[in-house]
């Protein structure tokens, strides 16, 4: 669990630091230099609950069941229930903001992979499949999941 300082700001430079925080991370464009920032800049238990919790807004937006999420994520259902009261609360602008993801390539392509990798089959066939059986099960997989993939 994360570590809160036990000193609490006042409200007024808590916002202030907030809104510095959110015009910093509106202006990252560059995509190598700003991963070695937040490498540099989150702990390594930061980064994992961030991304743990973008993936739940993405199956949330996908329309993963609650109990599929707790268990390929490997996160509490509070955990869950929170993101999910979020993005309902401003399910416009997190719809919004998934689309725009989707449209780079680059991250449909990762999204895509994540889903797969909880979703779809691995990257060898099982032991008692025929290899071409395999790869064309595989291909209509993913035929589907593109399918699936909301745009």
């Amino acid at each position: 669990m994360p570590q809160v300082s036990r000193r609490k700001l006042s409200s007024h430079n808590l916002k202030v630091i907030n809104q510095l925080f959110n015009r910093f991370l509106g202006l990252l464009k560059n995509k190598e230099e700003d991963s070695l920032f937040l490498r540099a800049f989150l702990t390594q238990t930061e980064t994992i609950v961030l991304s743990k919790r973008f993936a739940v807004l993405f199956l949330l937006y996908q329309q993963v069941p609650f109990d599929i999420i707790q268990e390929k994520l490997k996160v509490s259902s509070s955990t869950i229930s929170r993101v999910a009261q979020v993005y309902h609360l401003h399910q416009d602008i997190f719809d919004k903001k998934i689309r725009v993801l989707i449209r780079h390539r680059e991250l449909k392509d990762a999204l895509e992979d994540m889903f797969s990798a909880f979703f779809g089959s691995g990257p060898f066939p099982p032991y008692s499949h025929k290899w071409g059986e395999w790869e064309k099960e595989k291909y209509l997989k993913q035929i589907k999941r593109n399918r699936k993939l909301r745009l």
